[in-house]
């Protein structure tokens, strides 16, 4: 870390931290500036720079710099020094003069880039960041973006040391406009990146609420991105009973909408997700597999791969599976413990598919019958979540309650919705890591001793997909789309008894349909082949 972080005289160089303001986004950096100085006032005083645009009057600057107060350490308005060219013409300027002029008034220290509608999440939030940092041994340090372009979030840590580790910086603007500095020079940045905790991105989320915040923002977050509307600090206000902050005024015409007048491209969009279908599954079901196979490669596309996990003691049954579309890996599985391990392999796709942003689990005795892409199980990137109350599928199936009691005590949530509904299970990346954690602090034990000391007959003592949903709906709704089940309408819809079914694959909905492996693929050998040969009825009944 040495070359990240230099010291002199054995004191370490602190985090330089630059806020860019532009015209349009002025009055949420005087939020920014009034909220951080308010939470800042009991943690180290650091070096903050405000880079106005020069769009910016003097007036505006003057306010700018109230707003940020004397007590801060070095803090300083600076207009930068560029040409008003578009929406990523202009940024990379910006952010290029900030490189330069950290390098220059604070030589050997790090900068942190937080633009105005990033939001301090609480006090000390620099001090985390910073300790982090120490700790990663990589020299960029932000959140992690995957899509068209995979790229660290613009929001991030930079080292001093910049032109030598990325000179595509020292090069910005760039050649092409059309791509922020994030995505221009990702080849160079992303490979010597860490993937913080402290600084994430939730994409465009709905605007904050007190009901709502705790679900949009990862936990562990010191830093967020992004918040276009100022409502994020209104709800941290309110529950740290601090005064409200109002915006100085009336937000301009909203940043997304400017961002069709200003852009010299196209307007940026929401980045798409990057989905690996995942599938676990061992000897016995190779039969049902087969067909899964054959319909994802028929009817998939969009999908970086398939990852298909099995136990290393059957790989020789597995080995014809492999191909450029299918990568075959193995785990020890423990003996007597099937089943659980099965269910620790699920939990682990974060490890398993390092590049997905979202993983698409299938199960072998699932199969596809008509086209379908990722985007058809994340709406808008946000992965699709088909939900049904406790209190209602318990009344049909008192079976399905047991679930609720193991989420609790897996993870000490009190679940209200049962999310293994239907197949397949689409989540996001961030969901795994998190519900390891939740489990290992709760039960005091590694996440795989503890999952694996559970029942392994039915009722198992442990339910991944009930227990990742869970953890998704009380930590990362914002970034789903929730879909409550209705039961009720499917039944009249498809003139089926209510008590008869936990759910039904539609063909004018739905792109997957379940069997059911225990009792061998023999009885679905004819279903598979019409599904594969487009014959498909108008409904199949779980």
């Amino acid at each position: 870390m040495d070359e990240v972080i230099s010291s002199i005289e054995g004191e370490t160089k602190h985090l330089a931290v630059v806020l860019p303001v532009s015209r349009m986004d002025w009055h949420l950096a005087i939020k920014w500036l009034r909220w951080s100085r308010m939470i800042d006032r009991q943690q180290r005083p650091y070096a903050l720079v405000v880079l106005c645009s020069p769009a910016l009057d003097a007036a505006e600057r003057w306010r700018l710099a109230e707003a940020a107060g004397p007590w801060r350490n070095h803090g300083e308005v600076v207009v930068a020094d560029i040409q008003e060219c578009g929406y990523f013409g202009s940024p990379n300027q910006m952010f290029k003069r900030a490189l330069e002029y950290v390098e220059l008034n604070f030589p050997g220290q790090p900068m942190l880039w937080c633009e105005a509608d990033t939001v301090p999440m609480h006090r000390g939030w620099v001090q985390e960041i910073e300790s982090e940092y120490l700790t990663r041994g990589k020299p960029f340090m932000g959140d992690f973006v995957y899509g068209q372009i995979n790229h660290m979030s613009g929001n991030a840590v930079y080292p001093p040391n910049w032109r030598e580790l990325a000179p595509s910086l020292a090069a910005l603007p760039g050649p092409d406009e059309r791509w922020g500095w994030d995505s221009q020079c990702a080849k160079e940045t992303l490979p010597q990146a860490a993937k913080s905790a402290t600084i994430r991105q939730v994409w465009r989320p709905d605007p904050f609420t007190a009901a709502n915040h705790k679900s949009i923002v990862p936990p562990m977050t010191a830093l967020f991105h992004q918040d276009k509307t100022g409502t994020l600090i209104d709800v941290l206000c309110e529950a740290e009973g601090l005064p409200e902050i109002p915006l100085d005024g009336q937000l301009e015409e909203s940043t997304y909408e400017k961002e069709k007048h200003l852009s010299s491209g196209p307007p940026c969009p929401r980045p798409p997700l990057s989905v690996e279908i995942m599938i676990v599954t061992c000897e016995r079901d190779i039969g049902f597999l087969e067909y899964c196979l054959a319909s994802i490669d028929k009817y998939a596309k969009g999908f970086t791969g398939v990852t298909l996990v099995v136990p290393r003691k059957q790989e020789e049954k597995f080995r014809r599976f492999q191909s450029p579309k299918v990568k075959v890996t193995h785990f020890d599985e423990v003996p007597g413990k099937g089943m659980l391990h099965h269910e620790v392999m699920v939990c682990r796709a974060d490890e398993l598919c390092p590049l997905a942003t979202a993983i698409l689990h299938m199960d072998a005795d699932v199969m596809a019958w008509k086209p379908f892409t990722p985007a058809d199980f994340s709406p808008n990137g946000r992965p699709l979540l088909v939900r049904e109350r406790y209190h209602d599928c318990g009344k049909r199936n008192p079976n399905r309650l047991i679930w609720q009691g193991v989420v609790n005590a897996a993870v000490g949530i009190v679940a209200e919705w049962e999310t293994m509904v239907r197949h397949p299970q689409i989540h996001l990346r961030e969901v795994y890591p998190l519900m390891r954690r939740m489990i290992e602090a709760k039960n005091g034990k590694p996440f795989d001793e503890y999952v694996l000391g559970c029942k392994n007959e039915f009722p198992q003592g442990f339910c991944e997909y009930n227990t990742l949903g869970a953890v998704a709906i009380k930590y990362f709704a914002g970034g789903y789309t929730m879909v409550d089940y209705d039961h009720e309408g499917d039944a009249r819809a498809c003139s089926v008894p209510v008590a008869s079914f936990q759910y039904i694959y539609r063909r004018d909905r739905d792109f997957i349909c379940e069997f059911w492996s225990h009792g061998g693929v023999k009885p679905y050998e004819a279903w598979a082949r019409n599904f594969l040969a487009g014959q498909l009825p108008a409904y199949f009944v779980k």
